[in-house]
């Protein structure tokens, strides 16, 4: 068997750049449920889970689920801005109108001469007439939305706003405001931004709800419910892998799945480098002892995020809601991944746990 594992790209979102087909439908349905919620009007929307989970391949599958009922419009404020420092509202909405331009190119909506004028001129449209980018605005951004809004239904799906401080994501956000009537916004966060009393302004203020992308339910403990975590994850890598399961690769993927502790990043990281592990050795098959060599690896860079008090804390949070774990304690083990919220059968509530990780190799 000789497999491709440098496809399992863990960095990548499953849509990004790459046909629908690659694309694993989560058991918890997210991009799905949002693309229906984002048809109502003004419906604005918080997505957040920690590092890996999948928020960007959940935020493409809605773009996709919602085409072509809507015009979606994906902005990668990371890509596109240097967000280490808040940006400026003309700086904000130059992307924000290119990215609605180009949607609305590639869906066939032709502009006015006017507006197309004016953006041109703002340098929201590129072109060599721009008089100074300065003149990007709110109110032109408004003007664009509300022209086009005539034509089709309009969703904002804003990528890379978790991975600034939440000061910045929230100036981001206050920024954005509400773009026009009748135009649905989901953003990306991380669980800082949105745990604890300074959450008050994203959800109450600037009027998000919040909808958690958890990790699927891996451990065998927790029965069929993870038997579909651990068959969602496979499907995952076997989709970017081309491949099919035979039993050597089928019970490395479900070692590499409950080690993971459901967060799709790091099974496809753990896959990698259990990989590289038996390429070193010499072997093209990677073998029990070679994800071991991979779980110690990512167990020790986890370990690492850890400060005094962390373990105490993770071990009385264990089986509970979490709320009882200090709050800027409990933000940090939830963006880190150090901390795991799951929806179990059966719990009323999210049930937090450490990370798996944490707890292999002594």
């Amino acid at each position: 068997m000789s497999l491709a594992w440098s496809r399992l790209e863990p960095l990548r979102p499953a849509l990004d750049g790459a046909d629908w087909d690659q694309y694993a439908e989560p058991p918890h349905h997210t991009g799905a449920k949002l693309a229906k919620r984002l048809t109502l009007q003004n419906e604005r929307i918080a997505l957040w889970g920690p590092a890996g989970s999948g928020k960007s391949t959940e935020l493409r599958a809605a773009a996709r689920f919602l085409q072509p009922s809507a015009l979606s419009v994906v902005i990668a404020l990371d890509v596109e801005l240097d967000l280490r420092q808040g940006p400026q509202e003309w700086e904000l909405h130059r992307v924000i109108g290119w990215a609605i331009v180009t949607a609305a190119s590639d869906a066939g909506l032709v502009l006015s001469p006017p507006l197309a004028t004016r953006l041109q001129q703002a340098g929201v449209i590129r072109h060599q007439g721009a008089r100074s980018p300065a003149l990007a605005s709110r109110d032109l951004t408004r003007e664009l939305l509300v022209e086009l809004g005539r034509r089709q239904p309009i969703v904002l799906l804003v990528d890379g706003l978790e991975k600034p401080t939440p000061a910045i994501a929230r100036e981001t956000l206050r920024q954005l405001g509400h773009p026009a009537p009748g135009v649905g916004v989901l953003v990306v966060l991380s669980p800082a931004q949105v745990t604890g009393p300074e959450a008050y302004e994203v959800l109450e203020d600037l009027g998000f709800r919040e909808t958690a992308l958890r990790p699927v339910v891996v451990d065998p403990t927790f029965g069929d419910t993870a038997t579909e975590g651990r068959k969602f994850l496979k499907t995952i890598a076997l989709r970017r892998l081309g491949a099919s399961l035979d039993d050597a690769l089928e019970a490395l993927m479900d070692a590499a799945a409950v080690a993971s502790g459901g967060v799709p990043r790091t099974f496809l990281q753990l896959l990698r480098d259990a990989h590289t592990a038996a390429a070193l050795a010499g072997r093209k098959v990677p073998k029990d002892g070679d994800l071991a060599e991979a779980v110690g690896d990512h167990r020790s860079t986890l370990r690492r995020l850890l400060r005094d008090g962390d373990l105490e804390a993770l071990e009385k949070g264990r089986g509970t809601s979490g709320i009882e774990v200090p709050v800027e304690r409990r933000t940090r083990l939830l963006a880190h991944g150090l901390m795991l919220e799951y929806d179990l059968p059966g719990a009323s509530d999210p049930v937090v746990f450490p990370h798996p990780l944490l707890e292999m190799g002594g």
